[in-house]
């Protein structure tokens, strides 16, 4: 069963962020002290990986790059970046309504 939570992360949004194992439990303290809510996924090939949502993505971001945590990130996905993705390019609008 969906849940309204869950429509509301899909418009604002997700990012996935890795650390290694290393520092995992120094990235999830510091999440945790600062008030970021993420989702845990599956820890594979020594990296420790979760999803971050909407607004706390940028505040992740600037905690791990504070704390001198060695982070990778990857694209920020969901409906709302989509639609930011098709604001700075008219033309793929434009000929979506040609085809159409």
């Amino acid at each position: 069963m969906i849940i309204f939570s869950d429509i509301f992360r899909s418009f604002t949004g997700h990012r996935v962020f890795t650390v290694g194992a290393e520092y995992r439990t120094t990235a999830a303290d510091l999440l945790n002290r600062e008030g970021i809510t993420f989702r845990t996924l599956k820890s594979t090939n020594g990296c420790f990986r979760f999803k971050v949502y909407g607004g706390a993505v940028r505040r992740c971001e600037d905690v791990l790059r504070r704390q001198n945590v060695p982070h990778s990130k990857g694209a920020f996905r969901g409906f709302y970046p989509f639609v930011r993705f098709l604001r700075s390019r008219p033309g793929l609008i434009l000929g979506a309504v040609l085809f159409f």
